[in-house]
């Protein structure tokens, strides 16, 4: 709507996933190494578990960067096909903030990129059913 402030801005909702998981921190990790493991820079990948079609690398870039402003974070282009077995994001950063993220990350990118994935296998359905020259289309409403 033009003119019309967000109601609340995606950094907002990512900041609350974060809260939502993690609290006042990762009791695990700070129990189970030292002070100086904890802040040892340390790298982690997500692999693909099945085909798929990425979606929402710069959301988990920032969640990692709240954590660690110094982390690195790479990831396939969002919109982009990948296969079973593929690496999706490169992480890297003190071991304490991979851990505490981790499992923030991994649960938006795989809804997002399910959402996306689900959307691209409509496509291509669409795509080949208008070869057989069935006037078809996909709309998207905001009715729920």
């Amino acid at each position: 709507m033009i003119g019309l402030a967000p109601i609340f801005s995606y950094d907002d909702q990512l900041k609350r996933f974060l809260l939502e998981d993690v609290g006042s921190g990762d009791v695990t990790t700070r129990s189970v190494f030292s002070y100086e493991a904890r802040h040892r820079k340390a790298s982690a990948k997500i692999i693909a578990e099945s085909d798929g079609v990425f979606c929402g690398g710069p959301f988990g870039s920032r969640i990692l960067s709240y954590s660690d402003p110094m982390a690195k974070f790479e990831a396939i282009p969002d919109g982009q096909p990948y296969a079973k077995g593929e690496c999706l994001v490169a992480m890297e950063g003190a071991l304490e903030s991979l851990l505490l993220c981790e499992r923030v990350i991994l649960n938006l990118l795989k809804h997002l990129s399910g959402i996306s994935s689900l959307t691209a296998s409509y496509v291509e359905m669409v795509r080949l059913l208008r070869k057989s020259s069935r006037s078809l289309r996909i709309t998207g409403t905001r009715k729920t």
